[in-house]
């Protein structure tokens, strides 16, 4: 079945979708996500999304694995019903669940499941009127919405390609952006891997490449091969010598990686995914500055690529764990070019719906100049959207209009609570949030409450000094501090962009994190 696009669907009538049955698919369809402890609080994240039954006529279908606490979901509709007043709202949301705590996708549970589809299926009013999301753009989405019946996707059929490690180095060439040096094509066999780990080596003379699985995602599958103190730049004759050290530092990088129980595992993986290797950019001294900046966009149609929010990256090894709004003042308006350059280059291959692309940002103390090269492209919901959602759900239209503080973080409580006993506690404190003052406490992640003793912590408010009152008062009364911790989050010193707004996220989509930093990052709503 061939896409059928929503060509003059902008973001905000992504919220005006009149007359729709939506069908929210949260399935975490990606490689390495070894984090499956979190599948109930990845799936929670699109509850963001129920605020399009603020549409009259609209419906919105909520498939998750397993059965999610009544508390979270009343929760979650009393935050988005204090912006409108309608008692239908939830009689126009329909829950269902696969009743499947396993450690697979939740596409693949429903496909399984004919009686869940049939259900899903019976409740779409009609075919013509009904659109999917989903976290990203998958052959299995692809297949679950075709058997299901419906047409239209925040999302692309045959495209997913552009999003892995190769194509997106091939939509950065045609794109005219700047990257690394390395592959354009995916190699699939270990000495194809050693061959070209030894030619990429001598030729940039870098101390450290980086190999990334063609179509691995938030991190797994990308290996540090580090090269310090093996000189590849010999004769000839000593080149034999060389690849043996070169073996010696791919396979001990894959296996610190721990994804593969061996390197065999490894290899099998290869020949059917493929990898790339790229030249790994370093700081030549402590002086140099490096970052690691994204920006999140939307392609409605095929002129027409919007910029949403820029982002500071925060990167562990390979993963990210965190970012603050806006990007750098002295590189923004690079990055958002370059990324839409590249978001022009996707529309036209059909590519729509939500995407993020990573850079990286070196400066030069003796000249004072950035230098820019782009990473890679993820065709899926980023962390970045769910913060940028919940902002706009959040917060009133006259609130939105003034100048706000918020940060995320995810923390980890003193104690059990249950969320009735986190709200009455709040407003006791006097930290709850108030959407008509547009500020205070928020929460997410709310299914790791009990379980985990962690949440998702949302905090707004007028001024810095503010926001950092309503973490500390909460981390006083609610969270454990380990001896001698400063409960104080830093203000930031970037400048806010002035065209979107921004947050400060500190949650991966696909791998989330307690160790993140918590930042304060001041936005100007559109």
């Amino acid at each position: 079945m061939t896409s059928t696009h929503e060509d003059d669907l902008s973001i905000p009538d992504f919220w005006a979708l009149q007359d729709y049955d939506i069908f929210i698919l949260p399935s975490m369809t990606v490689k390495f996500y070894e984090n499956k402890q979190y599948t109930s609080a990845h799936e929670e994240r699109h509850l963001i999304f129920l605020n399009l039954l603020k549409n009259k006529k609209a419906r919105v279908i909520f498939v998750i694995s397993s059965p999610l606490d009544v508390d979270i979901i009343n929760y979650r509709m009393k935050i988005f019903s204090q912006s409108y007043n309608d008692p239908t709202a939830i009689n126009r949301l329909i829950l269902l669940s696969a009743d499947d705590c396993s450690n697979r996708p939740l596409t693949v549970k429903i496909l399984e499941n004919q009686k869940l589809m049939d259900e899903i299926r019976s409740n779409i009013r009609n075919p013509e009127k009904a659109i999917m999301l989903s976290y990203i753009c998958n052959p299995l989405d692809e297949e679950l919405r075709n058997k299901i019946g419906i047409k239209k996707w925040f999302g692309s059929e045959g495209t997913q390609h552009w999003g892995s490690k190769s194509g997106s180095r091939q939509i950065f060439l045609e794109s005219g952006v700047p990257i690394a040096e390395g592959l354009n094509e995916p190699i699939y066999s270990a000495d194809l891997l050693y061959h070209h780990a030894f030619h990429l080596k001598k030729s940039t003379k870098a101390n450290r490449l980086i190999l990334k699985v063609d179509d691995g995602s938030g991190g797994w599958g990308n290996v540090v091969l580090d090269f310090t103190g093996i000189n590849c730049d010999d004769d000839d004759d000593d080149a034999s010598f060389c690849l043996d050290d070169v073996k010696k530092v791919v396979k001990k990088g894959v296996l610190d990686l721990k994804v593969w129980v061996d390197f065999g595992g490894f290899e099998e993986e290869l020949k059917e995914c493929g990898c790339i290797l790229e030249e790994m950019i370093d700081p030549k001294n402590e002086l140099w500055v490096q970052n690691t900046p994204s920006v999140q966009l939307y392609i409605r149609g095929e002129n027409q690529v919007q910029v949403l929010s820029t982002h500071e990256q925060a990167i562990d090894g390979c993963f990210y764990i965190g970012c603050k709004y806006p990007a750098h003042a002295d590189y923004l308006s690079s990055i958002s070019h370059f990324a839409k350059e590249a978001g022009k280059t996707l529309a036209r291959k059909g590519v729509r719906g939500f995407f993020g692309t990573d850079f990286l940002a070196t400066k030069d103390p003796k000249s004072n100049k950035w230098h820019i090269i782009a990473l890679e492209i993820n065709l899926r919901l980023c962390a970045t959207t769910f913060a940028y959602f919940n902002l706009l759900t959040s917060v009133d239209e006259a609130q939105v209009a003034k100048k706000k503080y918020m940060f995320l973080d995810e923390v980890h409580l003193k104690k059990s609570y249950t969320l009735p006993e986190l709200e009455k506690l709040t407003e006791e404190k006097g930290i709850a949030y108030d959407r008509q003052k547009g500020r205070g406490i928020l929460f997410a992640t709310l299914s790791l409450l009990t379980s985990k003793q962690e949440v998702s912590l949302m905090c707004i408010g007028d001024s810095s000094d503010q926001v950092q009152s309503l973490y500390v008062l909460f981390s006083h009364h609610f969270c454990l501090m380990k001896q001698g911790e400063i409960t104080t989050p830093p203000s930031s010193t970037t400048t806010p962009t002035t065209t979107t707004p921004t947050t400060t996220t500190s949650s991966s989509s696909t791998s989330p994190s307690t160790n993140s930093a918590v930042v304060v990052a001041q936005f100007v709503s559109a």
